[in-house]
């Protein structure tokens, strides 16, 4: 046994350069795996995480703009969707498709009580949408069919955004405040899901589309 370790340690000793490079090698080829692990469980924490408040049997559908020409049509045309197309979704794949919503969007609007205000994204959504998001309510109650239907001018607002808007205040819901010069009342509140949400407030479908011409 003496005599192996002795040849080992005669043959390293002989060959240094090329020792260095296999023990480098190997050493290399190490710290590449436990970067590439690393790297794919990031990814697979980031996929995890954005899609952890999303439905897992849901999809989204985003307008864009057209990549080829197509029977005499340029390419480049933007595609937009309106409420044709939610309705005929839905029409469509009856057997396939439980529930079809959608979603508008106005940014940056100042949102104020008395002297307090933030700014925020203000959300047009259907009734429907806490199935397929992971909006949890901490008071009162999210949009219903009722106020799709009227064109209500309520709002659902982040608990964070109440306690900068109405402090300490308890009695929250059934108050008024203002979005871009435009009086809603304060219907409910939804739990923290996140910073980003921190920033939004939920409105009807069909009051965003009138008010901000969607």
């Amino acid at each position: 046994m003496f005599d192996i370790w002795q040849e080992i340690y005669g043959t390293i000793k002989r060959n240094k350069l090329r020792t260095f490079l296999t023990g480098f090698a190997v050493a290399w080829g190490i710290f590449m795996l436990i970067v590439l692990l690393g790297a794919g469980n990031g990814l697979i924490h980031a996929f995890e995480s954005s899609s952890a408040d999303m439905a897992m049997n849901s999809m989204k559908i985003f307008p864009g703009w057209t990549s080829k020409a197509y029977e005499g049509l340029q390419q480049g045309r933007q595609i937009r969707l309106d409420n044709i197309d939610l309705d005929n979704t839905g029409n469509a794949f009856p057997d396939n498709i439980i529930a079809v919503g959608a979603t508008v969007r106005q940014s940056n609007v100042a949102v104020s009580y008395g002297k307090e205000y933030v700014n925020l994204s203000l959300y047009g959504v259907h009734p429907n949408y806490t199935e397929v998001e992971s909006v949890k309510s901490a008071d009162g109650r999210f949009i219903n069919e009722i106020d799709i239907r009227e064109r209500r001018k309520v709002i659902v607002l982040h608990e964070k955004t109440a306690e900068i808007l109405f402090k300490n205040s308890k009695d929250v819901i059934g108050k008024f405040v203002n979005a871009g010069g435009v009086a809603y009342q304060v219907v409910g509140l939804f739990v923290d899901r996140g910073d980003r949400d921190a920033r939004e407030a939920y409105l009807p479908f069909t009051t965003l589309q009138i008010i901000y011409n969607k």
